[in-house]
């Protein structure tokens, strides 16, 4: 019998990457899901029932995601140079996980289609209208973001077009599965438009591929995150090991099929490693007819080691195979180094394709099976020989194959550039017409403006040109947003962005003109906005209400006024013309009246001053036994904001917490313990805060100058979240090549956002400050003071010195220069001179500035800077230092807790839209 050698292992036995490390994944938007149950009722019984109803099936299971499943499984692989398929070795026992499985585990339609990806789109006007509907460009297909927000309009279409929707929900949460803002495929996305044709399409091949591409890029030497269906690898290793998936699947109790549906998740994830390796029942294979064994793929590879593994469960090698450990050669090709010490590409490169070793122990097998010790060690010569042409050839082919792609890059690269400098020329001209004749037509927009918008000449803003949120980590994205997303492509930061066509500008201007002109319409006639007083107030809170006149740099001149002129009033005299004298009978009269009038007077203030007293006592003895949430302090603003939390209010809270899984184990894994991480790490000092935390804080604040507006400084306030950051920061580049603003920003402006929270009020006409938490480059925080009237920023920073000076200005430049710009577009037609476009100007003070003493407590300071500063401190007080963040910290909890019923994220701690809120 000849020599059989099997794969090699990726990682030595009892020495793979540590278990622990998060793996991350896209799939099953939590947000998405909830959305269209709720949409799609109707419908819902019939998408169950179609090719695609085991993953709508799915949405309704409370799987549990379990990282430290996945991360055993795949880092006990061996070698497999099939690109379409990976192989695990629990002990000595082989699994596969390729077509084949997947199409057993998920019921999905797997058949072979040529040109699987890259399908004939579906371009017709009905698509077209299709997409208008959705809020997506024609372009691309739509992302998970376009699809929630599509949910909210999509209860008045027909039946077909609901329909669509739930069947793009599948595909852009389960089978593409990418980054909620990563628009889809259009090819893929538009042959919903035939509705036979979409169910009838093999999307379980789609899946797979999608999948197990991520699988073999991924770096499992660190956290990773999965694109595609990746649960379908959770369950493969519950259907792999029948035994383990009853101990730790939470398997359901009639067994459904397919296996998809028959597990809820893990149950624990202690010792899964060693119960994985006590497992004695395997299925290794989904057994099917001999010309399926190999699913069919376009240009797939042979691996003939793996090929042996084959051969070996289907009794090919001398009947049933006997799995021992002297099958597998224990060292791995991949060395894992301590953490100090991080191995170079090259020299993973180097193990990877060294098989000297692998063919030196080949040869000492081979003795065993008769040869002679020079027949084997010339065959071994051989085969190595042979090993390192082959090895030399691929890598010929992969350098040319790379050279090619580069290339093209380099070529789009060009051809985004040209694009760009096009785009800049014209609007070069454009602006230089615009500058000389800009108050001309200010003043003619009001004359062919009757019914008070703005001119169409005046320079437009960015319409909501792209919807999707950044990332993620979303975090330009921002990868913390995503826990911890691959990053992206950084060669050409500025290309990233999309720059419209001339017609796609034009049609953009053209809505955000009508949207400011529509606003205006609206706000027409309101020369005062209507106040709602809270229940706090006993009459009109007068404050600092009063709208103020835009103070500018350098304000134009206005008309004086023409002072009013009147007549003296005539003397009344007598007959004689002298005037009448008064007698001295009638002077004693009315000498007696002023007294007895002054000391009623006197008496009745007296009353008054008691009655006053009295109430005041009452009003005191009230709020001592009623159980109040902030206590009235006389500091500035209503309630000291450094106080120690009520101990029954963080009881209640702590209760909660008590009930939480992971609670309370410290550090826990943010993917398998999301609500108690997001709690942990608001309630512990030094720990960063993420974007949903700073958000949900600035929920409260709204809600409370909402309700309480006379504990701040002035009701003319507004505090925004960190995502407007985000979208400001993403499209910088738009506007700096066609003055397109951020999207939303117009929303903002206007009072429409938050969704949470609309104010309605209008930066500038009802809003003088607004207060801005920044994440600069994801490493730290500050806080934004815009002053609107003032036309000034200024930058309040805790470690002041950690980020550059240069890269500090950088992140606060778009600001200063958007600010301005669109104050002027969305201002009314007759206000339009006083708003400049002149940069504002910005401040980084430091006297008198508290400062933390560690590395993680920045984004606390930048919360209590806002809260100070929007109640009415003109300096800081003591108790904001770094020996109070703990309290501050509990503080915050528990206020969140109570005030907005804040519960945390339902899913993903960096969930924006997940956050429990009681709106």
């Amino acid at each position: 019998m000849d020599l059989v050698s099997f794969p090699r292992r990726l990682y030595t036995e009892g020495e793979e990457p540590e278990y622990d490390r998060s793996v991350g994944y896209y799939s099953k938007n939590t947000e998405l899901w909830q959305k269209l149950h709720a949409v799609l009722k109707e419908e819902w019984s019939e998408l169950e029932n179609s090719n695609l109803g085991p993953l709508f099936m799915f949405t309704k299971l409370d799987f549990k995601w379990a990282s430290v499943v996945i991360r055993c499984m795949l880092t006990m692989q061996v070698v497999c140079e099939k690109e379409y398929e990976i192989w695990s070795v629990v002990g000595v026992q082989p699994l596969r996980f390729s077509l084949n499985e997947f199409e057993r585990i998920t019921g999905l339609n797997c058949e072979y289609k040529a040109a699987l990806t890259k399908p004939e789109a579906i371009e017709t006007d009905e698509m077209k209208e299709y997409w208008r509907k959705l809020g997506v460009n024609i372009k691309v297909g739509p992302s998970i973001d376009n699809l929630v927000a599509a949910c909210k309009w999509a209860g008045d279409w027909s039946r077909e077009d609901r329909l669509r929707l739930g069947y793009l929900a599948v595909y852009a949460g389960f089978i593409d599965a990418q980054k909620s803002s990563t628009p889809t495929s259009l090819a893929l996305a538009s042959q919903v438009m035939d509705l036979e044709r979409f169910e009838s399409y093999p999307w379980g091949r789609v899946a797979f591929n999608t999948l197990i591409k991520s699988v073999k890029e991924a770096d499992l030497s660190k956290p990773f995150i999965l694109a595609g269906f990746a649960e379908a690898l959770q369950v493969w290793a519950y259907h792999a090991m029948p035994k383990f998936g009853e101990e730790s699947g939470d398997p359901m109790p009639i067994n459904p099929e397919p296996p998809l549906l028959a597990f809820k998740g893990i149950k624990g994830k202690r010792y899964v490693i060693g119960t994985m390796k006590k497992q004695v029942l395997f299925n290794h294979m989904v057994m099917v007819d001999k010309e399926d064994v190999y699913p069919r793929w376009y240009k797939d590879v042979d691996d003939q080691k793996v090929d042996n593994i084959i051969k070996a469960l289907l009794g090919k090698l001398g009947g049933k195979w006997n799995w021992k450990p002297a099958d597998w050669v224990n060292e791995g090709i991949i060395a894992v180094k301590s953490e100090k010490a991080v191995k170079s590409e090259k020299s993973h490169v180097k193990r990877s394709i060294s098989d000297e070793d692998d063919e030196a122990i080949s040869v000492k097998r081979a003795r065993t099976f008769g040869y002679s010790a020079a027949q084997a060690s010339g065959d071994g010569w051989n085969r190595l020989e042979s090993k390192m042409e082959e090895l030399f050839k691929d890598f010929s082919d992969k350098q040319s194959e790379q050279m090619k792609l580069g290339l093209e890059n380099v070529e789009k690269k060009v051809q985004l550039l040209t694009t760009q400098v096009a785009i800049l020329g014209r609007i070069f001209k454009k602006g230089s017409l615009h500058t000389s004749a800009e108050h001309v037509k200010s003043s003619e927009s009001d004359e062919k403006d009757p019914a008070g918008g703005s001119d169409a000449t005046d320079p437009p803003g960015g319409s909501d040109a792209k919807k999707d949120p950044p990332g993620e980590p979303q975090n330009g994205e921002e990868d913390k947003d995503a826990c911890g997303t691959a990053e992206e492509d950084s060669e050409c930061n500025f290309l990233r962005t999309h720059y419209p066509s001339a017609s796609e500008l034009d049609a953009e201007k053209k809505k955000q003109v009508e949207q400011i002109k529509q606003e205006n319409r609206l706000a027409r006639g309101k020369s005062q906005r209507t106040r709602t007083l809270s229940h706090t107030q006993t009459g009109a809170y007068l404050g600092n209400s009063t709208a103020r006149r835009i103070v500018l740099n350098n304000p134009p001149e206005a008309p004086k006024p023409a002072k009013a002129i009147t007549k003296p009033k005539r003397q009344t005299r007598g007959k004689a013309g002298v005037a009448k004298q008064v007698s001295a009978k009638e002077e004693a009269d009315a000498k007696a009246a002023a007294a007895a009038k002054q000391a009623a007077a006197k008496e009745a203030a007296s009353a008054k001053q008691a009655a006053a007293k009295e109430a005041a006592a009452k009003e005191t003895a009230s709020v001592k036994q009623a159980p109040a949430k902030l206590a009235v302090l006389k500091v500035p603003g209503g309630y000291d904001l450094f106080a120690v939390a009520a101990e029954e209010s963080k009881k209640e809270m702590a209760d909660y917490c008590a009930t939480l899984p992971g609670y309370p184990m410290k550090a826990p894994d943010k993917h398998d313990y999301p609500l108690w991480y997001w709690w942990w790490t608001l309630l512990t000092e030094e720990e960063w805060l993420d974007d949903t935390h700073v958000s949900a804080w600035t929920r409260m604040m709204a809600r409370r100058l909402e309700t309480h507006p006379d504990w701040f400084k002035s009701d003319r306030i507004m505090f925004l979240d960190s995502r407007i950051t985000q979208y400001w920061a993403r499209d910088w580049p738009n506007f700096q090549a066609c003055e397109l603003l951020p999207a939303q920003s117009l929303d903002w402006y206007f009072g429409k956002l938050p969704r949470s929270n609309p104010t309605g009020k209008r930066w500038a006409y009802d809003i003088d400050d607004l207060y801005i938490p920044l994440s600069v480059s994801q490493t730290h925080w500050v806080a934004l003071h815009v002053s609107i009237p003032k036309r000034h920023i200024v930058v309040y920073d805790s470690l002041p010195g950690s980020i550059e000076d240069k890269i500090m200005e950088s992140v606060v430049e778009p600001y200063a220069a958007m600010m301005p710009n669109l104050m002027k577009q969305a201002a009314k037609a007759d206000d339009k001179p006083y708003f400049p476009l002149d940069k504002y100007t910005v401040e980084f003070p430091t006297k008198g500035v508290p400062y933390q003493n560690n590395g993680g407590d920045c984004s606390l300071f930048v919360l209590k800077y806002m809260e100070c500063l929007a109640l009415g401190y003109t300096t800081f007080p003591e108790t904001f230092c770094q020996a109070n963040a703990t309290t501050a910290r509990e503080k915050i909890a528990s206020y969140l807790f109570h005030e907005i019923d804040c519960r945390g994220p339902i899913e993903d701690p960096r969930d924006w839209e997940g956050l429990d809120l009681l709106d």
